[in-house]
C-alpha cells in the first residue's frame, strides 16, 4: 500500500537502516527523516519526550 504522508516519517535508527529506507523509498516514495546515534542514547531520547514516529534500535538493552 504505498504512503501518502505530505511529511516525513521521523525514524531513529542504528545506521544499518540506511539501505532498507532506500529500498522502502524507491517502491513507494515515503520520506524519512533519520537520527542516527547510539541505542541507549536515542532510547533516553525517546523517555523524555522525543517525537519519533518509529524506533530500530540495534540495541533492545
Amino acid at each position: 500500500m504505498p504512503c501518502h504522508r505530505k511529511t516525513a516519517t521521523l525514524l531513529f535508527a542504528a545506521a544499518a537502516m540506511d539501505e532498507i529506507m532506500q529500498a522502502y523509498r524507491a517502491q513507494d516514495g515515503a520520506a524519512f527523516k533519520a537520527k542516527y546515534d547510539p541505542s541507549d542514547k536515542l532510547r533516553q531520547e525517546i523517555e523524555v519526550g522525543a517525537k519519533v514516529n518509529v524506533s530500530a534500535p540495534a540495541s533492545t538493552d
